[in-house]
C-alpha cells in the first residue's frame, strides 16, 4: 500500500501524450468498484473454456443491438475504454475495406468470420 500511495495515487491523470485520444476522466461509481473487484477475484481467462464472462458479453451485445435497432446477425465487441475503441474500430474498418476490395483477403492475412 505504501508503494501505491507513493508511486501511483499522486498521478491519477498522467496521460498527456499527444497521440492519446478517447480519454475520459470520470469519477468511479461505487457499484463499478464492487463489480471490478468481483471480476478481478474471478480472474476469467476467456481464451478458452466455458467462462461466464463470455456469456455476459454476448448478452450485453444482444441488448445493445436491440436498443439501437441493429439486425440480430450483427456482431459487436466490448472494449475497456476509449483508446481501445478507437484502435479496434480503426482496425475493423481497415480490415472490412480490404475484405471488400481485395481479390483474396484470406491470402493477405485478413480473417473475418
Amino acid at each position: 500500500m505504501a508503494v501505491f500511495a507513493r508511486d501511483i495515487e499522486p498521478y491519477p491523470f498522467g496521460n498527456a501524450h499527444p497521440r492519446s485520444y478517447g480519454w475520459v476522466n470520470s469519477p468511479p461509481v461505487a457499484l463499478g468498484i464492487f463489480a471490478e473487484t468481483l471480476a478481478a477475484a474471478m480472474n476469467p481467462s476467456c481464451a478458452g473454456g466455458n467462462h461466464a464472462a463470455i456469456y455476459v458479453e454476448r448478452e450485453l451485445i444482444n441488448w445493445f443491438k436491440q436498443i439501437i435497432g441493429l439486425p440480430p446477425e450483427s456482431m459487436g465487441l466490448l472494449v475497456s475504454g476509449g483508446l481501445d475503441c478507437g484502435v479496434d474500430g480503426t482496425r475493423c474498418r481497415q480490415a472490412g475495406t480490404v475484405w471488400l476490395r481485395h481479390p483474396d483477403p484470406r491470402s493477405a492475412g485478413y480473417f473475418l468470420n
